[in-house]
């Protein structure tokens, strides 16, 4: 809820009565405050997953420490479990993390197709690599350049919009804290006391 604009709208949203909203979290967070169930979520220690950079360039694997404990689900258990319920089939869906995982390193996609023998170890361990970057003037468009326009929209031209508000107009713009990260690390008073929550 508060890594959004608009709000108000969304605190709405959430307040409809015909939605229903289950939040896999593992704290009180403002948005688990509105939703009708709130199922418990593994940490980072408590599940084997592959993560990337918030850039990218880095990947990087971890390899479970410790079991989740009570009934707290990682993310890939619980599309596992939804894909059971909804009746799919595929053997995909039946792997655990660990065989997940060794899909990924065993048919890597083009970011990981040419990493080296001591590259692949360093994952298959547990841990991150550098990958190359990105080359930025590879357009991927119809005529390979930079496209401004798209004609396949009904505005092919970006243009200003204006903002809401009537006479005192006001755009929110989320950005970072230094004590939080949108509603992470909300349930720790020591953050938002200094915060100012």
């Amino acid at each position: 809820m508060a890594s959004v604009c608009s709000q108000r709208e969304i605190v709405r949203g959430l307040l409809r009565p015909d939605l229903f909203t289950i939040v896999h979290e593992r704290f009180m967070t403002d948005t688990a405050r509105y939703a009708d169930i709130v199922l418990p979520a593994a940490f980072s220690v408590e599940q084997t997953d592959c993560y990337t950079a918030y850039g990218y360039c880095t990947f990087g694997t971890a390899r479970k420490i410790i079991p989740a404990p009570g009934q707290c689900k990682s993310n890939w258990d619980m599309f596992r479990m939804l894909a059971e319920a909804m009746g799919y089939g595929e053997t995909y869906f039946r792997q655990t993390q660990e065989e997940m995982l060794q899909t990924i390193l065993d048919r890597p996609l083009e970011g990981l197709a040419g990493i080296s023998e001591k590259e692949k170890r360093t994952l298959e361990e547990g841990g991150v690599i550098s990958l190359p970057y990105a080359d930025h003037l590879l357009f991927k468009t119809d005529r390979g350049m930079f496209k401004i326009t798209d004609e396949t929209l009904n505005e092919p031209m970006p243009r200003y919009i204006e903002n809401n508000g009537g006479e005192f107009p006001l755009r929110l713009v989320a950005v970072p804290d230094n004590y939080t990260l949108n509603s992470i690390f909300l349930e720790r008073e020591d953050l938002t006391d200094k915060k100012g929550l």
